[in-house]
């Protein structure tokens, strides 16, 4: 859900608005890399030494142990148009458990630049 909060326009020529928001999120992110988990992808610890990866047994090491979590997010951004450029600056915090390790969320700021007519 988004909701514009604030606009300001000069016909023709520029545009800027305020918005904010929420919605829910699905992540799935695989396990971190450990003892355990080279040796099984490696066929067994014998093979470590050798340095020769199993790609079936990783495919599947990494389907079995795939971490998922659901969570949500909040979002303020703005938009800036000027003639045929436009702008996006938003940040977004995410709110869920297991994404990283030892926290309940993260943040994250994006620009993006565009050009259209």
């Amino acid at each position: 859900l988004q909701k514009k909060l604030f606009k300001l326009s000069i016909p023709f020529l520029a545009k800027a608005k305020l918005t904010a928001g929420a919605g829910i999120n699905s992540h799935s992110s695989t396990p971190m890399v450990d003892q355990n988990m080279m040796e099984t992808v490696m066929g067994g610890a014998d093979n470590l030494e050798s340095g020769t990866l199993d790609p079936d047994e990783l495919i599947t090491f990494l389907k079995e142990n795939k971490i998922s979590s659901q969570g949500f997010h909040i979002q303020t951004g703005v938009q800036f148009k000027l003639l045929i450029l436009d702008s996006f600056l938003f940040y977004r915090h995410v709110i869920a458990d297991d994404v990283i390790p030892g926290a309940k969320g993260f943040g994250s700021l994006n620009l993006r630049l565009g050009m259209g007519f």
